[in-house]
């Protein structure tokens, strides 16, 4: 039975990677800082760790005490808007942590292949004509958080070549799904699901103008398999859908799945101050590694309204 260590497994991708390495009959570890998050109902099937990504001698010890096969580090501080408010400790959890965390592999699970999970926030702001984006593309990040997936990605792609680890990278773009918060497509259902228990008449949205690549959470989960099983060491890879959807085709679709008839209301405070026009990957390497995506952006909308609307929306 392959094991699988997973850190940040109370997050989002995290908790569905961990269901979807246990469907397969996998030994599922997985390391959280403070609180297990969306891996609590899981905890009775996932050998579960309380060790921050910046404890060198937390991950070297689990990792010493497992047959771990693979590792997919999706420990991270992931809100680009917070990083502006929190640079230094951004760059601490994403860089020093994914160092930290290479150093523990190659001390005590050589042999283990590691998924380094980046971003598509790497690559900043592009004009139309250079989509969809490759790999290859200029590096070029907005804003803290971007600038240190970069970092990361790149001092993951350094370990590599100087000690022959088998690291794959990887760059999700615009993942969604139940149980994420803080993105555009559960704020909106949220905010459905709260009009339609109180009876509002219509939601309010930020800049509807970007173009963004949507993949569902379980078409993510098999792309970083899929990676981690026949992607090529050192390489990376873009994990998306390969389609462009504006965010006002979003808000449209969503609210057209509503219960109730709602307007849509443009509000300036809900505007970013760095927001990237367009960014869609081309996902022709992560193809070639034998994956197809399987779930329909609207088939993922309903899904994340279906889980709004059986908890309270005031749920964080």
């Amino acid at each position: 039975m392959p094991g699988v260590l997973i850190t940040g497994a109370g997050g989002f991708i995290g908790s569905h990677l961990a269901e979807l390495c246990l469907a397969r009959g996998w030994e599922v570890h997985g390391t959280f800082r403070e609180r297990p998050g969306n891996l609590g109902p899981l905890l009775d099937r996932v050998l579960a760790h309380r060790c921050d990504v910046l404890d060198a001698e937390c991950l070297q010890r689990v990792l010493a005490e497992q047959e771990i096969s693979a590792v997919f580090h999706l420990a991270a501080s992931s809100l680009p808007q917070r990083s502006w408010d929190q640079p230094r400790s951004t760059f601490e959890t994403n860089v020093v942590g994914t160092q930290v965390l290479l150093d523990a592999v190659r001390a005590a699970s050589p042999a283990a292949t590691v998924v380094v999970v980046g971003s598509s926030s790497e690559y900043g702001a592009v004009e139309p004509h250079e989509t969809p984006i490759r790999e290859n593309a200029p590096l070029a990040p907005l804003h803290p958080y971007g600038v240190s997936k970069v970092a990361a990605d790149l001092l993951a792609a350094a370990y590599a070549r100087r000690y022959g680890m088998r690291i794959v990278r990887v760059r999700p773009f615009f993942i969604i799904g139940p149980r994420k918060v803080g993105d555009l497509c559960s704020d909106i259902a949220r905010a459905i699901v709260a009009a339609e228990r109180s009876g509002g008449m219509s939601i309010k949205v930020g800049n509807t103008a970007p173009t963004r690549d949507f993949l569902d959470v379980a078409d993510a989960g098999e792309a970083l398999l899929a990676c981690a099983a026949r992607g090529s060491a050192g390489d990376v890879y873009n994990v998306c859908s390969g389609i462009g959807t504006t965010v006002a085709e979003v808000v449209k679709r969503l609210v057209a799945l509503a219960r109730i008839p709602l307007g849509i209301v443009n509000d300036p405070a809900r505007l970013r101050p760095a927001d990237e026009p367009i960014l869609v990957g081309d996902n022709r390497k992560l193809v070639a590694l034998d994956w197809q995506p399987t779930v329909s952006l609207d088939a993922s909308l309903v899904r994340i309204l279906d889980y709004w609307r059986a908890r309270d929306t005031s749920d964080r």
